[in-house]
């Protein structure tokens, strides 16, 4: 599993600048004599600016064929009976921004903190991480924490073109690494065919970027309905890392992303409860309609090694802005299928 480093002492980038401004890299080439030099040039190393997407709710990975493809994060669209979702990616506003009216959502408590969250069912963000490494991988690098669903399914995949009616909204990497899984639950997923596996299923899932140090982290927002106007947006970081969320959660928990006061009482269900939220990605999958065997639902076998999942962004003036409560859902969680 890809292992990312906050900081390092030199970036690849910046090690190839340093090699370029002197006359071999290996070493092996004496200084010219003739060469008189009157002042020393040293390079000062930049560290890489991270970058940490954290995602929780009910998203689904879909990674390329092939490794250094777009990945894309669907939030499916909500069946009726599963309540009301938003579908948010949050941000801290950095000092002197004037977009807020513009382009976010109108809660209070969010506006106190200094932090954004966009409504994705208005607004479409364009690919995130031109500017970064390493490059995206297939499902096959994936943590077993966001259970593939085409396996377990008996092999039906995601044709995002054939399944538009199914998608509330999307976005798409062109770099980075999932990483850092957190889970609340321990669960029992039976693929078709096979025997119940053990999953601690992600209720947040890290996506990692690593930027050159000297970058800015953007964000340009489109709007999905006319008049298609559009926003860049620079994100504030703090010590070389820039945090924030993509949620897809249910009204109910929104207090307990970073802003909120959190929600109150013990969420957790009991052993044998069904995470059928699951039915939302099996729509976008374009499986029969429930019930159908090959719809496999994960069920709940008991708590897991925490209870909270941290989530935090990133605010002005090197502020880690973190939520109170934390994730603590047992009925959305992060899962992954494989594109056709």
């Amino acid at each position: 599993m890809f292992r990312p480093r906050i900081r390092r002492a030199l970036s690849p980038l910046s090690s190839l600048a340093t090699c370029m401004l002197v006359s071999a890299c290996g070493g092996a080439d004496k200084p010219d004599p003739s060469v008189v030099t009157d002042t020393a040039v040293t390079q000062t190393a930049v560290p890489d600016l991270t970058v940490l997407i954290q995602m929780t709710g009910l998203l689904l990975i879909v990674p390329p064929q092939q490794n250094g493809g777009e990945t894309h994060v669907i939030a499916p669209t909500i069946r009726p009976g599963m309540g009301r979702h938003v579908a948010w990616i949050g941000f801290g506003i950095a000092q002197g921004s004037s977009y807020e009216s513009r382009l976010c959502v109108r809660y209070q408590a969010a506006h106190n903190a200094a932090i954004c969250y966009v409504n994705l069912d208005d607004w479409s963000v364009r690919p995130i991480g031109t500017l970064g490494l390493p490059g995206t991988l297939d499902s096959g690098n994936l943590p077993n924490n966001a259970v593939n669903l085409t396996p377990g399914s008996a092999g039906h995949r995601v044709n995002r073109s054939a399944a538009k009616g199914w998608i509330r909204s999307e976005l798409a990497f062109v770099s980075g690494r999932a990483a850092n899984p957190c889970a609340v639950g321990r669960w029992s997923y039976t693929p078709v065919g096979g025997t119940a596996q053990p999953r601690h299923l992600a209720n947040v899932l890290e996506w990692v970027i690593q930027q050159p140090g000297n970058s800015k982290f953007e964000l340009v927002f489109e709007r999905r309905s006319p008049p298609h106007d559009s926003v860049t947006v620079t994100l504030p970081s703090s010590s070389g890392v820039v945090a924030l969320v993509i949620a897809h959660v249910p009204e109910n928990e929104i207090p307990d992303l970073p802003g909120g006061g959190g929600t109150h009482g013990d969420p957790y269900p009991g052993p044998g409860y069904q995470a059928t939220h699951f039915h939302a990605f099996y729509d976008v999958m374009r499986l029969p309609n429930p019930p159908h065997d090959s719809r496999r639902l994960p069920v709940l076998v008991g708590r897991g090694s925490v209870r909270r999942c941290p989530v935090r962004i990133t605010g002005a003036n090197n502020k880690s802005l973190t939520s109170v409560t934390g994730i603590r859902t047992y009925g959305c969680m992060v899962a992954a299928a494989e594109i056709e």
